[in-house]
């Protein structure tokens, strides 16, 4: 779950190099793919009223499911179904939720999961809110940057203690200048996909966690 910064977090243990500890020390849910090419069927919802989700919101977690796929040292890659009975994963888009997360990942049954997006921008810290107001393209980084961590849950990955991983929860006073770092690299909307965004710590940990569970993965 990524909360809203202010909120109680937390933390993972501290990351070590050490494959079985990494594996051992992660959530026991992770989406499993279909078959060896890492296929892994997704579905994204209709918003709900009153969400405030724009049109483009729904790009932005396509867009991070292909980060992931592109940056994964394993086969991994996603396909939309438009029938949400076949997807392991799913994306929905909720108005603001009183427990002050901007999104969450939980596991719908022992194969499938559901990753659940507030894009109400007014809802923001007011920090980060006053960044959008100035800087619209900041409110595209906030919401990427969602999508990319709770996939992460979805994979199988727990928190990070280093701000640098995307995995990263949030702390208060410190979220913003993390989203303003990937804002730095973006000249347009468009550079989104373009940009590297997941760390070697992200993708270390991710790979350990696979391979520990399938050893017979293949690395790319």
């Amino acid at each position: 779950m990524f909360r809203a910064p202010g909120s109680r977090f937390v933390f993972a243990v501290p990351f070590v190099l050490l494959v079985a500890t990494l594996a051992a020390s992660e959530p026991r849910f992770r989406l499993m793919p279909l078959d060896a090419s890492g296929l892994i069927p997704y579905f994204v919802s209709e918003p709900a009223e009153r969400s405030r989700f724009r049109p483009g919101d729904g790009e932005l977690a396509e867009w991070a499911l292909q980060e992931w796929t592109r940056r994964a040292g394993v086969a991994l890659r996603f396909e939309r179904t438009e029938h949400e009975e076949t997807a392991l994963l799913r994306f929905s888009w909720l108005p603001w939720s009183e427990d002050g997360a901007l999104g969450r990942m939980d596991r719908v049954t022992h194969e499938r999961a559901l990753i659940t997006v507030m894009p109400d921008e007014h809802r923001f810290r007011p920090t980060v809110r006053r960044g959008v107001r100035e800087d619209p393209l900041l409110r595209d980084v906030v919401l990427y940057y969602v999508c990319l961590h709770e996939i992460g849950h979805a994979l199988g990955l727990s928190h990070s203690d280093n701000p640098r991983d995307i995995m990263w929860p949030g702390a208060n006073g410190v979220t913003l200048p993390v989203y303003e770092r990937y804002r730095h690299h973006l000249q347009t909307r468009d550079d989104i996909p373009r940009t590297a965004w997941l760390s070697h710590g992200d993708i270390e940990r991710f790979n350990a966690i696979w391979t520990a569970s399938n050893p017979a993965a293949g690395l790319r």
